[in-house]
């Protein structure tokens, strides 16, 4: 889309959040060459001044019903804590804007429904961002496994670890609660749920059983004051879904590297994805690696950026592609809010198999 005098319109993106809206959303708008955030606000109008001067973003709102107004913006990012999602989506939603919100929407599936409720325009987009979806080393590994190449999958394991909280002086915050975070569980749980579904299309999920673990039960704050840890910062679950098993683990806690490993086991070969060794795919007639698919930026080859980061920028590019472009397609192989149910579901049922030491069928 071209403006009079030959400038190419550029989207407009507003944060509500500095926090990951900050660490992933701008510099991922920014990658595309097409995009720019143009306003934010944070947890008070000090926090957003502050944050935009650090940062360049030319607008600083006090308050998120004034950002959500701006009638200039294309896209709005709602990457608040997951507490405050709903209000935020709520007017997000109202301004008419094309919508982002960060991963989970909701904090479980009876809280999705009022999310859903929520009133929007035929052509309003409501992305939520499950990145990895975008990536195009995942993408081709859903590809071998649609494609029949390695047999019919029986296993899954899916591992993921950060470092960051092993450390006991790590000081209590809103993170370790798990009324106002959910842990692990759901900030690392949500894409593994997320990319089980999306590497086994059409699968679903029968029996879970999950295990959660704080590592630290007891955090101190910044006063002093003792704290226990309600939260996970890791997180075990098994799922069954029809005749294949899943296993998926995450730590936020570890103590050596970041790591994103995804195996899949067929019935006539198997499929490997790590960050180091990126695709490699075996068959009983040999093996191939896939280092450098269509699209693959070289920060994300080279791993000099997170994986989450490299993926948002794929989504990133996807949706301004459609959103200036009117290339719906390239959102095809994306997490809609209509489509968070299935995994809040899952995810669910791995905070009540932990609760009761038991496995939870799902109907």
């Amino acid at each position: 889309m071209t403006l009079r005098g030959g400038t190419r319109r550029r989207l407009r993106v507003g944060l509500i959040g500095t926090g990951v809206g900050v660490r992933t959303y701008l510099p991922g708008f920014a990658a595309t060459g097409r995009g720019d955030v143009v306003a934010l606000c944070g947890s008070s109008p000090r926090r957003s001044r502050e944050v935009a001067a650090a940062t360049g973003v030319p607008t600083a709102y006090g308050s998120y019903q004034e950002l959500c107004a701006d009638p200039t913006l294309d896209v709005i990012c709602v990457a608040s804590p997951n507490e405050y999602h709903y209000e935020h989506y709520v007017a997000a939603a109202a301004s008419g804007r094309h919508v982002i919100v960060e991963k989970p929407a909701a904090n479980c599936a009876e809280e999705l429904t009022k999310f859903l409720e929520v009133p929007t325009a035929p052509e309003q987009i409501v992305l939520v961002d499950h990145q990895l979806r975008f990536n195009p080393y995942l993408r081709v590994l859903r590809d071998v496994v649609a494609s029949g190449e390695i047999g019919r999958p029986y296993h899954l394991r899916i591992h993921q670890q950060g470092v960051g909280l092993l450390a006991p002086e790590v000081p209590y915050s809103w993170r370790f609660d798990e009324l106002r975070g959910g842990g692990v569980r759901l900030a690392m749980g949500s894409h593994l749920v997320d990319l089980v579904e999306f590497l086994l299309a059409g699968a679903r999920v029968d029996t879970v059983f999950g295990t959660l673990e704080p590592v630290v039960p007891v955090r101190y704050d910044a006063a002093g004051r003792e704290h226990r840890v309600t939260a996970d910062s890791a997180f075990t679950a098994v799922l069954r879904l029809g005749d294949t098993t899943a296993v998926l683990s995450a730590s936020a806690a570890a103590a050596t590297e970041n790591l994103l490993d995804v195996d899949v086991l067929g019935t006539a070969g198997e499929a490997h994805f790590s960050l180091t060794g990126k695709l490699r795919v075996s068959t009983t007639t040999g093996s191939r690696v896939v280092d450098r698919p269509a699209g693959v930026d070289p920060d994300e080859v080279h791993n000099r950026v997170s994986v989450f980061k490299t993926s948002f920028v794929h989504l990133a590019r996807a949706l301004t592609e459609a959103v200036l472009d009117g290339r719906h397609e390239a959102l095809a192989v994306g997490s809609f809010l209509r489509d968070q149910r299935p995994g809040l579901r899952t995810l669910d049922a791995v905070l009540r198999s932990a609760r009761t030491s038991t496995a939870v069928p799902l109907d």
